[in-house]
């Protein structure tokens, strides 16, 4: 009977063990805001993070990326939404998925939010097709070099990234940062 007990014990430990339970988004910190702010529900919850706005590249000054993101105590960057290829110009312009590196077929906005530590990575997910994610640019102050706007982002987890959540939305999103690059 004792062996028995064991036995249940041990299995009941090894099968929790193997449970394919999705670990929680990470806890964070806004970070230093030094040059703007991004917040919006993700998955319904508030979030906040650090933005900033560059130049796609130094050859086009007519497009950016809004880039967003969470830190540690440490301020180690633990999350990343990043936007790139958005014009320059005052308007609402719709992410397409697989986008976000330079070499992509389609020249138009990307998304992309990424969890990791420091300079690894963990998870990524990519804009999902099922719903549509846009950015607007409401305003840009030529001289303070200010950018402000909302954004509602859609997205699906990488294939083969396990233990995270398979959905994320970024809802009612707002942000105003500056053009520092």
């Amino acid at each position: 009977m004792k062996q028995f007990i064991i036995l249940s014990a041990a299995l009941i430990l090894f099968l929790n063990a193997c449970k394919k339970d999705s670990l929680p988004l990470p806890d964070y910190w806004k970070g230093p805001q030094t040059y703007g702010s991004a917040k919006c529900m993700r998955n319904s919850t508030m979030w906040e993070g650090s933005a900033l706005c560059a130049y796609n590249n130094f050859e086009d000054s007519t497009h950016f990326a809004l880039l967003a993101g969470t830190a540690d105590a440490d301020t180690v960057t633990l999350e990343s939404l990043g936007m790139v290829r958005i014009p320059l110009k005052l308007g609402t312009y719709k992410f397409f998925r697989n986008n976000v590196n330079a070499n992509s077929d389609n020249p138009g906005p990307g998304c992309r939010f990424w969890i990791g530590y420091y300079d690894e990575y963990d998870a990524s997910w990519d804009v999902a097709i099922n719903k549509e994610s846009s950015i607007t640019v409401e305003s840009y102050d030529t001289v303070s070099k200010i950018i402000k706007g909302r954004f509602d982002v859609y997205l699906v987890k990488d294939q083969g990234v396990i233990n995270y959540t398979d959905n994320l939305s970024f809802e009612g999103g707002t942000f105003e940062a500056k053009l520092a690059l």
